[in-house]
């Protein structure tokens, strides 16, 4: 059997601000649900959304009739935006609550050499 989470109680129509690092969404929205399962449906928060820009380049070169030279460059992440992993949306974790948490891997930047023969 799973777990069983409380949903908390919405108390006001107006979440979706101020969209900040440290409030993502209306606290005061939202209270513990007291002897209830809690009035917040699934899908009231829409976390942050992601830029995925991955850029590759790939330039082979032949040395001979049987030897061929490949060099490779990718970039992932390539603007370095930063893409936030998701929301706190426990109403019991005090000041986190609301708060965006962590981020995802940021620029990353592989070269290779391949040598066919």
């Amino acid at each position: 059997m799973g777990l069983l989470t409380i949903r908390a109680d919405r108390t006001s129509t107006a979440i979706s601000y101020p969209k900040t690092i440290s409030a993502w969404f209306n606290q005061a929205a939202f209270t513990d649900a007291v002897g209830h399962f809690g009035t917040a449906s699934s899908g009231d928060i829409l976390g942050p959304g992601q830029q995925v820009w991955d850029i590759g380049f790939i330039k082979n070169t032949s040395i001979s009739e049987r030897i061929k030279l490949q060099f490779r460059g990718e970039m992932f992440n390539t603007f370095n935006h930063t893409n936030f992993n998701s929301v706190d949306t426990d109403v019991d974790d005090g000041t986190a609550f609301g708060t965006l948490n962590g981020t995802h891997t940021p620029r990353n930047v592989q070269l290779g050499l391949k040598l066919y023969f």
